[in-house]
């Protein structure tokens, strides 16, 4: 076939259009046959011929070796846009519409080809990569519609991570922007009855209904431009009723099209969120699972596998393992250590609670046997703790000295023995609570012996109870060559009445409490109970058991170390001076002393300038004490009935505050465990914990043992005005 009648080459419009590219240095090929395109042809560019390197001789003076130009030619995409629009069109329809949108963005040559009419199939095609997308509003062009779904900077200002989007105002907006370019409903309904005549506001058209507008911090919000073409349509109508009406009704229709489109576009984000939640929770798990299997086959399997509920909480929330990312050879490299060192941590837990589990199985029984019965039992009373139960009772002591290899399954046995055997239980455990205190007592009041030339120390008021006692005796003897004498020791009567005396105080040793506690509460103080932490490296046998006690109970027997508390001798000073001015005899009076309880008491240094400081028996002894310390002395002295009267009906209102916010007295009926909390920390408690909305008190939650004061009684000091006593203080 000749080339006059083979089928002409198909030109692009646009390259026809284009001037063709001459080389000026080369010629044109002459004699070509027909239908052959010289050197001039756009689709037969050649190149131009490449300079001839020229070498630079380095020993000729005043030359310089230049660098020379890397191999290869820098190519780019300016020359996209010369292929034919179907291959284009073909490309890009392939991409994400958010990609099509940055492409668009690149150069003014894409952006003509992609922002034309012509080009809404390459968006269409480019929408239906994303899943379960809606279509575009009948509002909006394509390329907007991409910009307000995909593109998260703000519309006015482009700035960046604008994440909230305005459906019904189809835009982003920060928040400087939105004080800028927004303005209120109130403010458009305001200007839209100023531009309508008054004749015509009979009836008032409907404005809310004519304009688009989000819900943004209290706040409905329209753009000024949207508001100031609503002026202009109104003003348009000249205050025509009809006109009016007919602009209501266009533009209400309107905004009801924008809103159903609005909320199918709010829909489907909200469907993307959970898609990219679940996408994210997949990926931790998927990242969790490789780490534990390289842990274990780092021989770590039997050490995960035992992991107790804090330590998975601790692997879940490590910051290496919840990262929502594919593990990779890389990245398991970077984090092998951390990882393996948290394997170790996990390897001496384990093996710290397999050395205490005989201890740890037979205080789980005792417990599931003792709350039986404490349950039963008001919160208020004084009750041993399971821990107590298992070191201080000859019943339960015996259970727990049985050899290491012996597990029990469980105790067999009656409720009718199970209430015997623990109703000698404390029996036993408070007449030997009691001779603990009795003890404390002695050691701090009996003085030790010691050389003339030995220098005194205050210190030496508080040596053990055996050291005391062994003073005592010796002093009673008489010279070691002497024949030993036995010496009966202290009757119950005796022990009960000085421990349970009202000038017994003792103080707690712990630096953050430091507080002055009478007998019966020290036996149930927190801090009294404290457990040190786990010993993850246990050595002997006393370290498996309070790793048992710990991980059972909480807590450590009642005063397990002897420094949990002290005999504070200024208290029992200063206490005696409280119980001589109510007129009783601090030999005899014990702490719940009826007429003590009712008494108030008024300090001389701190009753100045009209004001009396009026107090409580307990808080006078805290009170006093505190300015024995600081050297001071201070007289008390007792109100009368009379003043007596007028200070309890004063003091309601008073506490209202210190006893819901400030007095630590409740404790949960539930849990039977903790230190006592305030009246809205135990109302949240039972709430957060137990899902009791309305705690009902000697149901849910009733007054601790170890409480700050009793309900009605303040544990601080009040000032009244001096006028409303009559009672004479004591300077």
């Amino acid at each position: 076939m000749s080339a006059d009648s083979s089928t002409p080459v198909r030109r692009s419009s646009r390259l026809q259009a284009k001037p063709a590219v001459t080389y000026v240095d080369e010629p044109t090929l002459e004699g070509a046959p027909p239908g052959v395109a010289s050197s001039t042809s756009r689709r037969e560019r050649k190149s131009p011929a490449k300079r001839p390197r020229r070498s630079v001789d380095a020993n000729q003076p005043g030359d310089s070796p230049k660098q020379l130009a890397p191999k290869g030619r820098r190519r780019d995409l300016s020359r996209l846009v010369d292929m034919p629009l179907d291959i284009l069109f073909e490309i890009f329809g392939h991409l994400h519409p958010h990609d099509l949108l940055q492409l668009s963005r690149t150069t003014k040559a894409l952006r003509s080809v992609l922002m034309r009419p012509s080009a809404v199939t390459i968006w269409r095609n480019a929408r239906r990569n994303v899943d379960d997308l809606p279509d575009c509003p009948d509002d909006l062009t394509e390329p907007a519609y991409a910009n307000l779904l995909f593109d998260q900077h703000c519309h006015f200002c482009v700035k960046a991570r604008v994440m909230n989007v305005l459906w019904m105002l189809r835009c982003r907006a920060c928040r400087a922007c939105m004080k800028e370019h927004f303005t209120t409903l109130f403010d458009v309904l305001v200007a839209v009855r100023q531009r309508i005549p008054i004749a015509a506001q009979n009836p008032m058209i409907s404005t809310s209904t004519m304009v688009p507008m989000e819900y943004v911090n209290n706040k409905l919000l329209i753009p000024k431009t949207v508001a100031e073409e609503l002026f202009a349509s109104v003003e348009a109508c000249k205050g025509d009723p009809v006109a009016l009406k007919k602009l209501e009704e266009e533009r209400s229709h309107a905004v009801t099209v924008i809103r159903a489109s609005a909320e199918i576009m709010m829909d489907w984000q909200a469907r993307q969120a959970q898609q990219r939640t679940m996408d994210l929770i997949d990926l931790r798990c998927r990242r969790r699972k490789q780490i534990i299997d390289r842990l274990c086959d780092l021989g770590y399997g039997e050490d995960l596998k035992w992991m107790t509920f804090e330590r998975v909480e601790q692997f879940l929330e490590h910051p290496l393992v919840k990262q929502p990312k594919e593990l990779t050879d890389r990245i398991w490299n970077n984090i092998k250590d951390a990882m393996v060192a948290f394997a170790e941590e996990s390897r001496v837990e384990r093996l710290m609670r397999e050395r205490c589990a005989h201890y740890v199985n037979r205080l789980s029984l005792l417990s599931d046997l003792a709350v039986r019965w404490l349950v039963r039992r008001p919160l208020w009373e004084l009750l041993p703790t399971i821990a107590d139960l298992s070191h201080y009772t000859s019943a339960f002591l015996h259970m727990m000295n049985f050899p290491r290899g012996m597990f029990f399954e469980a105790i067999d046995t009656t409720p009718a023995r199970v209430d015997k055997a623990m109703n000698d239980a404390v029996v036993e455990w408070k007449a030997l609570m009691l001779e603990k205190l009795y003890d404390i007592i002695v050691a701090a009041t009996t003085p030790v012996p010691s050389s003339s030339n030995a220098p005194t120390n205050d210190s030496n008021s508080q040596a053990s109870s055996s050291s005391s006692k062994t003073a005592q005796l010796s002093n009673v003897a008489g010279p070691s060559n002497a024949p030993a004498v036995p010496i009966a020791g202290p009757t119950v009567d005796e022990i009960t009445t000085l421990t349970l005396s009202a000038c017994t105080w003792f103080r707690c040793t712990n630096a953050r409490c430091n507080a002055l506690l009478t007998s019966t509460r020290t036996l149930s103080h927190a801090c009294a109970h404290e457990a040190p932490p786990l010993r993850m490296h246990p050595e002997s046998d006393a370290d498996d058991l309070h790793n048992a006690y710990v991980l059972v109970c909480e807590e450590h027997p009642w005063n397990l170390s002897g420094d949990k508390v002290v005999f504070d001798v200024a208290a029992r000073e200063a206490a005696m001076k409280v119980v001589r001015a109510c007129g009783s005899d601090p030999a005899r009076t014990p702490t719940c002393d009826r007429a003590l309880n009712k008494a108030r008491f008024v300090c001389s240094l701190c009753s100045v300038d009209g004001q009396v400081c009026v107090m409580a028996w307990k808080r006078a002894v805290a009170h006093l004490t505190a300015h024995a310390k600081e050297g001071r002395d201070a007289k008390v002295t007792c109100l009368s009935k009379r003043d007596r009267r007028i200070v309890r009906a004063l003091e309601p209102p008073r506490l209202i505050a210190h006893e819901t916010c400030v007095y630590k007295m409740y404790g949960c009926m539930r849990c039977r465990i903790g230190p006592p909390m305030t009246l809205a920390q135990i109302l949240s408690h039972c709430k957060d914990e137990h899902y009791v909305e309305w705690p009902d008190e000697e149901v849910d939650y009733a007054l601790h043992p170890d409480a700050d004061t009793e309900p009605g009684v303040p544990a601080h000091d009040m000032y009244y005005d001096a006028s409303l006593f009559l009672t004479p203080i004591r300077r």
